[in-house]
């Protein structure tokens, strides 16, 4: 293919093969490069494309290009939510790149089939959860400090991961200072207790009338 500097803004170098495979190669700001075996080499189309002084001129573009952008979005997108939390890392060892895609590949798949069974969630927090899930029972077993525990304030309310919460065979209730039940306590009715759960750091009511400590843990 020719040299970019060869290739004036608009000019297409294009090669063919004997079985029909066409490679293209656009000069645009940057040389585009597409690959087909459907699209005829001689076809074109014209685009808009904005000067530095603010005009617009039309250039010349292959039929493949436009056809692509048309037809691209779903990869578009997954390349744009990719690129958001990518795990990606530079390595000495090329196969360690192709690893860290793929893993960002499922965990973006695994977000848009998440939210297609109903639930609205964040990527972010999509991400959080697959974390919080992957190393949960680490968390679990260990009797964190209070400062380390697993445990976020968010709206005035604790919030615990699902995946550590309901996992109940190590939480233990454990005397502490008075604070808010976070489970029946309310704005308008507020209901301090002295019980904690030692794993995750969260006031709950503990007596024979009131079961917060029991819903808490046994409850999604």
């Amino acid at each position: 293919m020719k040299d970019d500097k060869q290739l004036a803004r608009g000019e297409t170098d294009w090669k063919t093969s004997d079985s029909g495979l066409s490679i293209f190669k656009w000069k645009d700001k940057r040389s585009v490069h597409l690959l087909s075996n459907y699209h005829d080499p001689n076809l074109y189309t014209i685009v808009k494309r904005k000067e530095k002084n603010g005009t617009s001129i039309d250039v010349k573009c292959p039929r493949v290009l436009q056809d692509y952008n048309m037809s691209m979005g779903f990869v578009d997108k997954l390349d744009q939510l990719k690129t958001y939390f990518e795990i990606n890392r530079q390595s000495r060892k090329w196969w360690h790149r192709i690893f860290f895609h793929f893993v960002d590949v499922a965990v973006v798949n695994s977000y848009i089939l998440y939210r297609l069974i109903g639930e609205e969630i964040t990527h972010k927090d999509f991400r959080r959860r697959v974390i919080d899930g992957l190393v949960a029972e680490k968390i679990v077993s260990l009797k964190r400090k209070r400062d380390n525990s697993p445990l976020e304030i968010k709206k005035h309310k604790p919030q615990v991961s699902i995946e550590v919460r309901l996992d109940s065979s190590a939480h233990q209730p454990g005397r502490g200072t008075r604070r808010r039940c976070a489970v029946c306590s309310t704005k308008i009715n507020q209901v301090r207790t002295e019980w904690t759960c030692t794993i995750c750091k969260v006031p709950l009511c503990l007596s024979k009338t009131k079961t917060c400590f029991q819903d808490f843990h046994s409850k999604a």
